[in-house]
């Protein structure tokens, strides 16, 4: 291969590496203008299960289409509240192949007929192609590991204690950094509490294939 081969196979690489990241696709007021339009022409179709099956609906595929997401992504009911004026706020998590993508949540709000009145929140897109690139979506490190190594790293972090641990919690998450790059990561917490008195609970995002802190942080402490 010649010099200026070389050259543009790097370059290619690069730019091939580069473009590669996830962002947050944002809804408006416009979108739900979109979606009321198609579901409109979906009831004006003489079938009486489109019909009912458009006014059944929670509007959530219609949502993912918009952000151009496809079948690996999900979005899943985790709260629902009624106002006085009955118009029903529901709020989704979006899922990328079972796993929660973490703050990444929509607010579709209906009125009493199930009319798309608003809609708000944000979804991840790109998170496909970031995950291949960064390892896929099968852990290398496991959960048991990833606490022992973030209770090993805190014990390290406080040489004058002896740490009790208790009421572990962890689970798999995929992650957006503040530069919305994507990672398939553990969030875990535990409480801590040392014969001195000193009483945390840290909080910790790790990736769950090189076991890197991505952040972290204390909700509380007492002494």
């Amino acid at each position: 291969m010649t010099n200026l081969g070389r050259i543009i196979t790097g370059l290619s690489l690069v730019f091939s590496t580069s473009v590669i990241a996830a962002d947050t696709f944002k809804f408006k007021n416009l979108d739900v203008v979109n979606i009321n339009k198609n579901i409109k022409e979906t009831q004006r179709i003489p079938n009486r299960a489109h019909q009912e099956s458009a006014l059944q609906q929670d509007y959530t595929e219609q949502v993912l289409r918009l952000a151009n997401l496809g079948p690996d992504h999900k979005l899943k009911k985790i709260k629902q509240t009624i106002d006085k004026r009955r118009v029903r706020h529901t709020r989704y998590q979006q899922f990328y192949q079972g796993v929660p993508v973490w703050g990444q949540h929509v607010v579709i709000h209906t009125d009493n007929n199930n009319v798309l009145k608003k809609l708000n929140g944000n979804v991840a897109v790109g998170v496909d192609a970031d995950i291949v690139v960064k390892g896929g979506m099968t852990p290398k490190i496991d959960k048991a590991r990833a606490l022992a190594l973030l209770k090993q790293k805190y014990k390290l972090n406080k040489t004058n204690a002896s740490p009790q641990f208790s009421r572990e919690n962890i689970k798999l998450i995929i992650y957006l950094n503040d530069k919305n790059q994507s990672a398939l990561a553990y969030h875990l917490s535990f409480m801590v509490q040392s014969d001195t008195g000193h009483v945390a609970r840290p909080t910790y995002i790790v990736d769950a294939h090189s076991g890197r802190v991505l952040t972290q942080r204390e909700r509380f402490k007492i002494g």
